[in-house]
């Protein structure tokens, strides 16, 4: 629908705009003119088409050209808004565009402002006018409303100043003012229309008489003005015969030809270009194509020609040209005689060059000669004219031949054409029926195309078995002949279907230059693969290398295709099936439109775009394009570049602040088209790339000076740089020639000025080395090669991965983003290393300084010291000076200083000599036993031979390292170094060399004596090329070479993977490093396809000592792959790091990181390169992983944020922070053994007002120096706590982080934002990957339980927020410290603590410090204080009357009665008995009687009631801390509750209390009870039995508690709730008991039932599922009681240290034989978050299931669907689905695929209307219904977000019905504000009854919300499964037909176990739900989050007779549960007789 859309949009615009041949250009006599129109802009929507298409039509009347008509326009409203100048387009084409595209701007009238501001902008020679060359002036007004402010004057400025005014009136246009404003005379210069649609016709007259005026106004005609006006571009070559023959007055007859014909040319450097030559019997160029930009320079070298004489060989004449004129070029030769020699083969290769040849001939005989000469047709090309008078004539129509051709031309090249080849499947499988209709397909797609030469190239091959070439992209050149061809020729072939093997043969065929492919041009490549089936070989692999190659592959799908495989093998979005009769003239259409959007922008289909997703956060960045013009055969490069621009821009975060940009075209002289600082967003530079348009290269190409002009001219302040505020520079250079001027000191100069430079370039000019002299150092990770400019995508993901680090994984290590893992070589501990330094002559300077700078960054990053690393230096050049020796200097400080001191002694270049030295210089002054290391740095070729004295130092032990700079020779650094050697063009790269050469030498010494085994599991799929793999090898290789070979030490294994692994050699198969390599190198490539999954289980056993694995030292896998798995990777993985391999994972080019990711489960242990040429180094920093013990580092970020400074606040944190972080220090160890030491960083921020960093520290050691110049500068400064300066410090504390930990520590002195902007940037900081936050306030700050609920990280010992006032700050904070270290390096979430220890003892005081220095004087004194109190004034009037006081607290112990429940439920209230100590308040007004209420409902048996009293406590452990409870007591008051059974309860009720610690106040440490505990117990003791008339209803009393009681509880994670149900008989209520376990459930309450009966009709199943939610003590007798145990295992439960006696399960996934299906709400009423929400609960939903591994051929196990609905083309009847489908009920087997589908749907909504009711019904038809093995349960689980079309209703009813009586499920989840309370009552009646348990409402979709919904359907999930309700239910089995009914699934109602009987020492634990917290949406005063079942209503309002109902059935089941017998096997528990207390240190 998309492409037909975009087709029938650009046939509706191209009729409108005028694409009709009666819109021709009519100003044919008006030469020039300058046009502006001046359009109003409160133009009405609907009408805005009518303007733009008058505009059309005027404009495309003119010869728009910069030289003849110009066209400007600006609309008005308030002000006027100039859309374009006259001097912005000078091509027709390009105003035609502006047209279509500008947008009105309405606003005011104001047309007179608009004259007079049109006057002083457009009117002006700067904004193109001509006014000052004659030229004629024109202003056309289009109005449509009254003016609001004066006209005439403006106007008649304009007139005055020549300009002619035009006026249009439309609709409410004042004829009378647009009078006022026009030319005399009015009825020429003024019109008037009545309707819009009228102007297309008034255009057509009123472009007639602007035409007459510019011809009338016209200055007269000029002889040398240009005829060609539209020949922008063109190469035009002259080749003049100068033979004998001619004669001197002829020849000068030729020169006047000549002149006439140049005279009409526009000549310029960047469009028309002419060069000359002579020829007669030898070649005479008279100036070359770019030698004269001037037209009166070649005009005077024409005339100065001199007149030659010869023989005339024309063919020698060609071939030189092609030679020295070699372009797309005209050339026209002019002759008067045949040739001498043979001009066929010359001819043809020019033509094949694309060259155009003219030929005029003068009185030739042989005619056939010049036919075989000129290009055709020949009446266009060829002039034979009679004799050489005759020639000055016809310079005229030749030169109108000549500009159409070049015309012609223009319009060629502007076009971007494309080769084309189809692949089609003609297998034997296919069918003649599908082969005719590829057969049409192809031809239809032909004749749809513009082919030929230069135009559409069309390819043609088929394959089954193999590949078969029908016709190349070069063979034919007709679209006759290709279809004759197909028509004719092209028959199936046969065999078996390998798409892979087909698709390797399109790429080694079809897709090279001897093909016809035009790929180096940048042409667009296409593959059109058509399939009809599954292949049988791998394919995806080489559907990856042509994309790799720039080839976009179609897939199109016919007859028995497969869909995966049409995805996995096309360019997205480009895959297509054929469907239906209409099939081919569709796919045609698509097909068709995709190629040609190639060469139409504006109108090209939007289904081959891929969105483009800006990435979020960037790293800032100044960013400029350096891009070298392209030759004329070369423009398609040109737009693919403009492509890759817009590409890059939309994806990076452009804006003032973040990324900005600048772009310079170059050759010989670069052109700025915008500067850095010249846009504010990526919309306004994607605008400017839209006008780009095409210039040719001119001169030579000189890169230097380019870059010379971005350091002078663009990376300068003035032009945006930000380099002064720490803003990173990047340069990406772009080039496709050899540079012909100087190019290592300019690149050099631009790198030192900090910029980082890319050089981007095909292999051509790689051949130069001009791109490593460019780019940065390394070459390998700045070098960027292409096969042509298709592959720019590769540039942009190199971009984006270094300004995006979030576009990957934010956690895979990216090469060269952020710091180097193990920076500094601590762990090396004794070398001895000299530096070997050239001082010669060759050596300027400015370049031995930064060889000092290189020495001085080397010694930093070791441990200097007389006993650790030591350091000598010795300069070398015609003699050896030793400046130090290694033990000269012993710290770092010293060695610096020594460095400084070296002066250059200058001289020749001896390095053989200087090796020789140092030998005796090593054996003079190194110590024994150490390692010995020689870094040698050189510019030049040595005098001497270095080979052998090399060799020698090698012999002793030393390693050599060789740098080499400029003219350094590589081989002669070979020699030196071997492979420790490495060359540079210049000497600002050392920096980055110093880099290398360190981590070298540290990696090696740190791997000595280590052991491990290590095995390379390598990629040999034949994605990778024979280059790369054979890289990929040497990476292996390099490894190999930096570890330490040997049976006792590492060990090296080697496996092949591609569709099938393969052993190269195991780990003991070599010891040496030179077998090792010998096997590599022997290692051939496999060549096939990508089984990643198949191949790591391959590996596993190569571990194991068999197979020369050691089980008892570290074992590593390194996996290195391009592409990604074609299967499942997780558990073969998984398999390997269980048996405790550690895996690392490499991805190259297109392999994923999250896929990586699932094989090493570490994101520290992933790596991704852009290519194979960056894995270079990459082993060294692996290797170190591997050696060096795996650390937990811990980077912590500090900052401080004071609005205002004090000095006490200053003296106080200069005092309080050194001590705080050398508290932090201590922490030194934690719980996983494997985790190594800690590294504990500290860095120090002051972010500034905008973002950046004022100060910062970097991440260092503890120093108490770095801390108070901290101080010094945060004093500095003020800041604010808001969002931006809490997000600063974040993205500082994560961006430059690599360490496992990263916290974030904050002193503050109170919030300075909203709470809840401030909580969205926490979130988003914990998002991005920091692993705490934490806030310490300052002295006097308010609300610190905001601060607090900021937080995250601190884990559960969260008591009290942190303030620097608390005495145990720094002990608190360690501990916080600690948890957050302990999670995230040893995977503990709960850590216990001891008792902290005594404070110490006071040390000794100190002695008395010497007296300080005398102080400042004193500022002046304060002004005195107020004088005595003056005399008593006058009394004042009486104030008004004050509002009435509270009324007194009434504080009483009373029992109230609730008429609903026989309950008695413990509370508290105010009784005035209990007295407390306070101030009386005011009395209170006397109260007006209440109205009488209406009489009470009359009972069924008796009233009863609920007589109810609450308490509220915290259990609390005085010893360890606290966890905060909510307790809630209930005691049984039914009718049949005897007195000794209540007094039992009570009883029990006061041991309980007796046994926990209650707090008086509401703080977090204590419980929020406000009397105190001795007059609780007394009133406890107090309450008496009252008996209820009412039977036992325990599921109603649970939910009353639920909703009612724990109302106010308070928040937070550690907040326990429980809840203790006494029942002393049978319960009567089994559907209310089930409802109370969800809504219990859902709430986090956990509930004991405290029971004196094992006949008490509890359902066992929902008891006793292990998951200790709910809990059963059956305590018979009072010797059956164990309050102890009780104590300890439900109220005061410690999981830190839990009793023995507590048995406790994990609760795990429910394992359940059902078939569930979602249907999710994805409607256009839905908004983005409501759908993402319901999403994530199916999620939830899933996660608590445990899926069958095998859902299609197991008859056992949860099975799970999604659906979403509705689609957006649905409509009922129409044959569309209504939902689309995720995945089946057989879809997948693993939950991770489910949950990974249902993250990525959740990206994308529907949009559809709202049709539930066709929704369940398709989903119950095609998924429920018939899926095989179907399931006891089966669940629809509709989530409905949104009201159902009313055209609905009715299936919804009847489908609901329907679904019911089947025996289906339905469950309705109601969320969020889109579902009404008439959609909610037609939903009651969809969902399944009793309708409490299966209709759900969330009105919003707050965290509370969302877990109280995962909390309810993971306790419904149990009651399914446990098969406690009946399906249908028996209300229903009446209207679906009976019991009886045959396609009614009626379940049984399952009989109830009951809890076995009791046996001594044991009780029952039910289910342990984790959801959290929920309220009662009926209180809705008091509502945090809207949650409830709908037929709450139903049990407030009619309870009694739902009651009745209940104790009736209960009495009936009651009845047969006693006929069955007794089961039994609960009881109580024995506990030791003692106090408890509770600890209650971690979440429960």
């Amino acid at each position: 629908m998309e492409t037909w859309k975009a087709f029938w949009e650009f046939i509706f615009l191209a009729a409108s705009f005028g694409f009709i041949k009666s819109q021709r250009i009519v100003c044919r006599e008006a030469s020039v003119g300058d046009v502006v129109f001046l359009v109003d802009a409160n133009i009405n929507p609907q009408h805005t088409r009518s303007v733009r298409n008058f505009l059309y039509i005027m404009v495309n009347s003119f010869n728009v050209s910069k030289e003849s008509v110009r066209v400007g326009l600006a609309q008005y409203g308030d002000q006027l808004h100039s859309e374009f100048l006259l001097s912005s387009y000078p091509r027709k084409s390009d105003v035609l565009k502006q047209i279509q595209s500008f947008q009105f701007r309405p606003g005011g009238h104001r047309l007179g402002l608009a004259l007079q501001v049109l006057l002083d902008e457009h009117f002006q020679t700067t904004a193109g006018s001509r006014a000052t060359q004659d030229v004629p002036q024109v202003a056309m007004v289009i109005s449509s409303s009254p003016t609001e402010d004066r006209v005439r004057e403006a106007a008649e400025a304009l007139k005055r100043a020549g300009v002619h005014i035009f006026t249009v009136g439309v609709k409410d246009a004042v004829l009378a003012e647009l009078k006022e404003i026009a030319s005399s005379p009015e009825e020429k210069f003024s019109s008037f229309v009545p309707k819009f649609s009228d102007l297309g016709s008034h255009a057509q007259k009123l472009r007639q008489q602007l035409c007459n005026t510019l011809a009338k106004a016209a200055p007269p005609a000029d002889d040398g003005f240009p005829a060609c006006r539209e020949a922008v571009l063109a190469d035009i070559v002259f080749l003049v015969d100068s033979s004998t023959c001619i004669g001197p007055q002829n020849f000068q007859k030729v020169k006047n030809f000549l002149y006439s014909v140049v005279l009409g040319l526009d000549i310029t450097s960047d469009q028309v270009r002419v060069g000359l030559a002579q020829y007669n019997d030898n070649i005479y160029p008279a100036f070359q194509l770019n030698q004269y930009p001037l037209k009166s320079v070649v005009l005077e070298q024409i005339q100065n020609l001199p007149y030659r004489t010869g023989d005339t060989n024309i063919g020698s004449a060609l071939e030189f040209m092609r030679i020295r004129y070699l372009t797309e070029a005209i050339v026209i030769l002019v002759t008067d005689w045949e040739s001498n020699d043979e001009v066929q083969e010359a001819v043809n290769k020019l033509k094949e060059y694309g060259v155009v040849m003219y030929v005029v001939g003068v009185n030739v005989q042989d005619i056939q000669e010049l036919e075989k000469i000129a290009s055709e047709p020949f009446e266009k090309y060829l002039f034979n004219i009679e004799n050489f008078n005759t020639l000055q004539d016809f310079s005229g129509s030749i030169l109108q031949t000549l500009c159409s051709t070049v015309e012609g031309k223009i319009k060629e090249f502007s076009q971007v054409y494309a080769d084309v080849v189809f692949l089609a499947d003609t297998s034997q499988d296919t069918s003649w029926a599908t082969f005719q209709w590829m057969q049409n397909f192809i031809s239809r797609v032909v004749d749809l195309l513009d082919v030929g030469r230069n135009k559409y190239q069309i390819g043609l091959a088929q394959y089954g078995g193999q590949g078969h070439t029908e016709f190349l992209l070069n063979t034919y050149q007709t679209r006759d002949e290709m279809t004759a061809h197909i028509r004719d020729h092209f028959l199936p072939r046969g065999g078996s279907r390998r798409t892979g093997k087909a698709l390797r043969y399109l790429h080694q065929t079809f897709f090279q230059e001897a093909a016809g492919s035009r790929f180096l041009q940048g042409v667009p490549q296409y593959a059109v693969v058509m399939t009809s089936g599954k292949s049988e070989d791998e394919f995806w692999d080489a559907a990856q290398k042509l994309r790799e190659k720039g080839v976009k592959v179609m897939s199109v799908g016919v007859q028995d295709f497969d869909r995966r495989e049409l995805e996995g093998m096309a360019t997205p979005p480009l895959v297509y099936e054929m469907e239906g009769q209409d099939g081919v003239r569709q796919l045609m259409q698509d097909v068709g439109v995709v190629i040609q959007g190639t060469r139409q922008p504006g109108f090209g289909i939007a289904s081959e775009k891929e969105p483009v997703l800006a990435c979020p956060t960037t790293i800032p960045t100044d960013l400029v394009f350096l891009i070298e013009e392209f030759s004329w055969d070369r423009q398609s490069n040109f737009q693919q570049i403009v492509k890759f621009l817009k590409t890059t821009v939309s994806s990076l975060n452009v804006h003032p602040d973040g990324v900005r940009i600048g772009l310079v075209f170059y050759s010989e002289k670069p052109r700025l088209e915008f500067s850095l600082d010249a846009f504010q967003n990526p919309a306004q530079i994607l605008e400017y790339l839209d006008k780009l348009t095409y210039r040719r290269r001119s001169g030579r190409t000189q890169t230097g000076a380019a870059l010379e002009f971005l350091r002078n001219q663009v990376f300068i302040e003035e032009k945006g740089r930000r380099s002064k505020h720490g803003v990173q520079q990047m340069a990406v250079v772009i080039t496709e020639g050899f540079s012909q001027d100087e190019l290592s000191k300019p690149a050099s100069l631009l790198r030192k000025a900090g910029v980082i430079i890319y050089g981007v370039g095909t292999h051509l000019v790689s051949e130069s080395k001009d791109l490593e002299t460019i780019a940065s150092y390394p070459p390998w990770k700045h070098v960027i090669l292409l096969e042509s400019f298709l592959q720019l995508s590769v540039v942009g993901n190199k971009i984006r991965n270094q300004l995006c680090p979030e576009t990957v994984d934010r956690s895979v290590s990216l090469s060269g983003m952020g710091q180097d893992p193990q920076e500094d070589c601590v762990h090396m501990e004794k070398a001895d290393i000299y530096f070997l330094i050239d001082g010669s002559s060759s050596i300027n300077h400015d370049n031995f300084l930064e060889m000092k700078m290189f020495m001085k960054e080397a010694i930093k990053r070791f441990q200097i010291g007389p006993d650790r690393v030591r350091f000598g230096v010795v300069q070398y050049s015609d003699e050896i000076d030793i400046h130090f020796i290694l033990n000269q200097y012993s710290s770092v400080s010293g060695l610096k200083a020594a460095i400084d001191d070296i002066q250059q002694k200058n001289g020749g270049t001896m390095t053989g000599e200087a090796l020789s030295s140092m030998a005796q210089v090593f054996a003079n002054t190194t110590r024994s036993n150490v390692p010995w290391y020689l870094i040698i740095i050189t510019n030049g070729k040595s005098e001497d031979p270095v080979a052998e004295p090399a060799e020698a130092l090698r012999r002793d032990g030393i390693t050599i390292y060789a740098i080499g700079v400029k003219n350094a020779n590589v081989m002669e650094l070979k020699e030196i170094a071997k492979d420790k050697m490495i060359f540079t063009p210049e000497f600002d790269s050392l920096k980055a060399i110093q880099k290398d050469v360190v981590q070298d030498i540290c990696s090696s010494e740190t791997c000595k004596n280590r052991q491990a085994d290590i095995i390379f599991l390598i990629d040999g799929s034949e994605s990778i090329s024979p280059e790369n793999f054979e890289k990929m090898k040497g990476f292996v290789k390099r490894m190999v070479n930096q570890a330490d070979i040997s049976v006792d030490e590492i060990q090296i294994g080697l496996l092949q993977f591609s569709s099938a692994p393969r052993e190269e050699f195991r780990l003991d198969q070599y010891s040496s490093k030179v077998d090792i390599h010998r096997a590599i190198s022997n290692v051939q490539q496999m060549n096939d396809g990508t089984r990643t999954g198949k191949a790591l289980n391959f590996t596993l056993p190569f571990f194991d000592s068999s197979r020369g694995g050691r089980p008892n030292v570290q074992q590593y896998l390194i996996v290195i792959t391009d592409g990604v798995a074609q299967d499942d990777v997780v558990m073969p993985a998984k398999a390997l790091r269980d048996r405790n391999i550690i895996i690392f994972a490499i991805g190259v080019g297109e392999a994923k990181s999250a896929q990586l990711l699932q094989i090493t489960d570490d994101p520290q242990k992933v790596y991704y390169e852009e290519n194979f040429e960056s894995l270079q180094n990459l082993e060294k920093e692996i290797l170190l992983k591997v050696c060096l013990p795996q650390g937990c580092n811990i980077d912590l970020s500090i900052g401080i944020d004071i609005s205002t400074p004090t000095r006490q606040v200053e003296q106080k944190l200069q005092g309080l922070l050194p001590e705080l972080m050398q508290q932090l220090t201590l922490l030194s160890n934690i719980s996983c053994s494997d985790a190594g030491g800690l590294d504990l960083m500290f860095r120090y921020l002051v972010p500034g007002s905008n973002g950046q960093l004022i100060f910062d520290s970097g991440f260092k050691k503890y120093s108490n120096d770095i801390i108070q110049t901290f101080l010094i500068h945060q004093t500095a400064t003020s800041n604010k706590m808001d969002a931006d300066f809490l997000q600063s410090l974040g993205d500082h504390a994560i961006h430059p982080s690599s360490a496992k930990v990263k916290i974030l520590l904050v002193f503050t002195d109170g919030l300075d934002d909203s709470f809840q902007k401030l909580k969205i940037t926490s979130e988003l900081l914990r998002s991005k990957g920091l692993s705490g936050l934490l806030f310490i306030g300052l002295e006097g700050v308010h609300k610190l339980e905001e601060l607090q609920e900021l937080e995250f990280g601190r884990g559960f010992l969260y008591n009290q927020p942190l303030s620097i006032t608390l005495q145990s700050l720094p002990s608190i904070l360690l501990k916080q410290l600690d948890s957050i270290v302990e999670r995230r390096c040893c995977n503990i979430c709960i850590k216990c603590y001891g008792e902290d220890g005594y404070q110490g003892d006071s040390g000794n005081p100190g002695s008395k410090g010497k007296p300080g220095a005398d102080g400042l004087p004193g500022h002046p004194g304060e002004e005195g204080g107020h004088g005595e109190r003056g005399p008593q004034g006058l009394p004042g009037p009486r104030g008004e009357e004050g509002c009435p006081g509270v009324r007194g607290p009434k504080v009483s112990i009373d029992l109230k009665l609730w008429n609903s429940f026989p309950v008695l439920v413990l509370s508290l209230e105010f009784d005035e008995h209990l007295t407390f100590s306070g101030n009386a308040g005011f009395p209170g007004l006397i109260g007006t009687p209440g109205d009488q209420g209406p009489p009470g409902p009359v009972g069924n048996i008796s009233s009863y009631s609920l007589r109810h009293h609450l308490f509220r406590g915290i259990a609390e452990n005085l010893k360890s801390g606290s966890f905060p409870s909510e307790v809630v007591f209930a005691l049984d008051m039914s009718n049949d509750v005897s007195q000794s059974d209540f007094e039992r309860m009570r009883n029990i009720l006061l041991s309980l209390l007796e046994r926990m610690e209650i707090s008086d106040s509401n703080c977090p440490m204590g419980a929020r009870v406000a009397i105190g505990k001795p007059a609780l117990l007394q009133a406890v003791r107090a309450i008496p039995l009252q008996g209820s008339s009412g039977s036992r209803n325990l599921g109603e009393a649970m939910r009353f508690v639920a909703r009612h009681v724990f109302k106010r509880v308070r928040s937070g994670l550690l907040v326990r709730k429980v809840a203790v149900f006494f029942q002393a008989g049978w319960s009567h209520d089994q559907d209310a008991f089930s409802t109370a376990t969800l809504e219990l459930s859902a709430l986090d309450i956990t509930s004991a039932i405290i029971t004196f009966t094992e006949v008490h009709n509890l359902p066992y199943d929902l008891l006793m599922d292990g998951t200790n939610r709910f809990q059963l003590f059956i305590w018979e007798t009072e010797r059956h009681q164990d309050v102890e145990h009780m104590a300890h295992c439900t109220l005061c439960y410690d999981k830190c240290r839990p009793d023995p006696e507590c048995e406790q399960s994990v609760p795990g996934p429910l394992t359940a034989d059902m078939d569930m299906a979602f249907v999710v709400d994805s409607s256009y009423g839905v908004g983005a978050d409501v759908y993402r929400t319901a999403l994530s609960l199916v999620d939830a939903v899933l996660n608590d299931l445990e899926v069958a591994a095998q859902p299609s051929m197991s008859p056992r196990g949860a099975r799970a669907a999604l659906v979403m609905h509705t689609t957006p083309d649905f409509w009922p009847g129409a044959g569309n689905p209504p939902v689309l489908e995720g995945f089946h009920l057989t879809s997948y087997g693993q939950k991770i695929r489910m949950r990974k589908y249902i993250r990525e749907a959740s990206r994308r909504s529907l949009q559809g209307p709202p049709a539930l009711g066709h929704a369940l019904e398709w989903t119950l038809e095609k998924v429920l219904l018939a899926a095989p093995l179907p399931r006891p349960v089966r669940v629809l689980f509709a989530i409905v977000a949104s009201e159902t079309s009313s055209w609905d209703q009715e299936k919804l009813r009847t489908l609901s019905l329907k679904a019911k009586c089947e025996g289906i499920t339905l469950f309705v989840l109601a969320l969020g504000p889109g579902v009404s309370t008439q959609e909610l009552a037609e939903l009651e009646g969809v969902a399944s009854l009793p309708t409490e348990q299966h209709l759900l409402r969330l009105e919003g979709i707050s965290d509370q919300e969302v877990a109280y919904a995962q909390g309810f359907t993971r306790a419904f999930l149990n009651i399914l499964k446990n098969g406690i309700n009946q399906y249908p239910s028996p209300e229903l089995i009446g209207k679906c037909g009976g019991p009886n009914r045959g396609d009614t699934l009626l379940k049984p109602f399952r009989s109830i176990r009951r809890l076995p009987k009791p046996q001594f020492g044991r009780s029952g634990f039910a289910d342990d739900l984790e959801a959290l917290e929920g309220t009662d949406v009926l209180l809705k005063e008091n509502r945090k989050a809207t949650m409830k079942s709908v037929s709450w209503q139903e049990a407030l309002d009619s309870h009694e007779k739902n009651g009745y109902g209940a104790e009736r059935n209960g009495q009936e089941r009651s009845t047969r549960r006693k006929q069955t017998g007794k089961e039994g096997n609960s009881g109580t528990a024995y506990g030791k007789n003692q106090t408890i207390s509770c600890s209650l240190d971690c979440l429960h």
